[in-house]
């Protein structure tokens, strides 16, 4: 119930947290309130209470492109440590219809559109992708 008035709401203090909880039949101090917030994530932004999804982005991070991947995801997988570097040569690649990659230690996601032709991905990585 709290998040849900930290969504809707406007407060400034805890204490109208705490009115509003109690409003709604809860039973809580601005000691539990306080206890509730911090292990939750919550702080000010702007003198009003926010969740962690409602902070945004931290200062110098900034989102240069965003996709809805409904085709297929394709992975592969490399020699441990070699995932980032073919990662990163599938995304400075540009081939049409792969919208990104991801890499951990020895496998790729690739993230493609629905009319991906996934012919020149495999070219261009030399592997037959079943």
């Amino acid at each position: 119930m709290l998040m849900n008035l930290i969504a809707t709401g406007d407060y400034r203090t805890q204490g109208q947290l705490v009115s509003a909880l109690q409003a709604k039949g809860q039973d809580v101090t601005q000691s539990s309130v306080s206890r509730e917030l911090a292990s939750r994530g919550v702080h000010k932004v702007a003198g009003r209470y926010v969740s962690p999804a409602g902070r945004g982005l931290p200062p110098g991070v900034v989102v240069l492109h965003a996709a809805v991947a409904r085709g297929p995801m394709l992975v592969l997988k490399t020699a441990p440590a070699v995932a980032p570097m073919l990662a990163q040569a599938i995304d400075e690649a540009g081939i049409a219809g792969i919208l990104g990659t991801l890499a951990g230690e020895n496998t790729v996601f690739v993230a493609c559109t629905p009319d991906a032709d996934l012919r020149t991905l495999r070219a261009f990585v030399s592997h037959p992708l079943a």
